[in-house]
C-alpha cells in the first residue's frame, strides 16, 4: 500500500484510515524521520509527511483531504514517538541513529 516515498494514499473510508494509523506502520515512521532528516538542515518550519484522501461517504464523488505536516518545534518529540514504533517494530539497527539525531537536537 505504502513505500517511503509515498506521498499521498487514498482510503475508501474514515474507518480504513483509523486502522492504518492504529496499526503504526513501519513505513509511515520511516517516512516522518526521513523527511525530518532532510530538513534538518532547512529553514522550513512546517514539512508535509503525506496526504490522506477519503472517498467513500461523500457528495457526488468529493474527497476529503488530510495533509499531515510537522512544525519544526515538534521534530525532536516527533522523532522520539517513531523511535518507540521503531522498537515495536524491532527495527533496532536504525534505533541509534535516530537516537543520535534526537540528541543533538536537545543539545541545540
Amino acid at each position: 500500500m505504502m513505500d517511503i516515498n509515498t506521498s499521498k494514499i487514498t482510503f475508501q473510508n474514515y474507518a480504513e484510515l483509523e486502522n492504518f494509523v492504529v496499526d503504526k506502520p513501519l513505513v509511515l515512521s520511516q517516512r516522518i524521520v526521513k523527511l525530518i532528516k532532510e530538513n534538518l538542515d532547512t529553514k522550513e518550519e512546517i514539512i508535509d509527511i503525506i496526504e490522506f484522501k477519503v472517498t467513500e461517504g461523500l457528495d457526488d464523488g468529493e474527497t476529503d483531504t488530510i495533509m499531515v505536516q510537522i512544525q519544526r518545534d515538534e521534530f525532536e518529540k516527533a522523532l522520539q514517538e517513531n523511535l518507540k514504533n521503531y522498537i515495536y517494530h524491532e527495527n533496532y539497527e536504525e534505533c541509534t541513529e535516530l537516537q543520535g539525531i534526537i540528541n543533538s537536537l536537545n543539545r541545540s
